[in-house]
């Protein structure tokens, strides 16, 4: 309660300013910014940068990049170093992809394969691309990662692909038994 009670304090509108308190000390925050990838999810990445879904910025070496993927409130220094970020209650299930369809995502989902329903507007994340479902099935492979994000009611907000989560083509020569 107390840091809520902070944190409104801080983003609340200044009566005689009509902005936050917060941009007084040189601090800014976006509202509803995804995470979307750091030089851990692509090498192209710095690694003292991270893409969100409102542009990119520096990172600090401490920050927690187990964070990408998640939708938040994020905290920045000077406008483009991040100070912190506040996940909201968004939840992420991690899926190895089988095909994209045209309203569906079908993902394997440890031994079976498993229909996620993806509409056509929902943003998807194609590595650090920002795309469709359209956009990606023409550049997603078998084998892609796939993260889906919902939100409290299990309603799919957005996805994320990226690199080849599986190992193989596998072929077995002959057998030894």
């Amino acid at each position: 309660e107390v840091m809520q009670l902070i944190y409104n304090a801080l983003t609340t509108n200044m009566k005689d300013k009509n902005i936050p308190l917060l941009n007084s000390f040189g601090y800014s925050y976006l509202d509803d910014t995804i995470l979307v990838a750091t030089s851990n999810e692509d090498s192209s990445i710095s690694a003292n940068k991270i893409v969100t879904s409102a542009g990119t910025y520096e990172i600090p070496h401490t920050f927690d990049k187990s964070l990408c993927g998640y939708k938040g409130e994020l905290i920045l220094k000077n406008q483009n170093t991040v100070v912190s970020f506040l996940p909201s209650n968004t939840r992420g299930a991690q899926y190895t992809l089988s095909a994209i369809l045209n309203n569906d995502v079908l993902v394997y989902d440890g031994n079976k394969t498993t229909s996620v329903n993806v509409g056509q507007n929902t943003t998807i994340y194609y590595k650090t691309e920002k795309t469709t479902l359209s956009g990606a099935k023409s550049k997603a492979s078998v084998g892609d990662s796939v993260s889906v994000y919902t939100n409290q009611s299990g309603d799919t907000e957005y996805v994320m692909i990226g690199s080849s989560a599986m190992t193989g083509p596998i072929t077995v020569l002959s057998d030894l038994s």
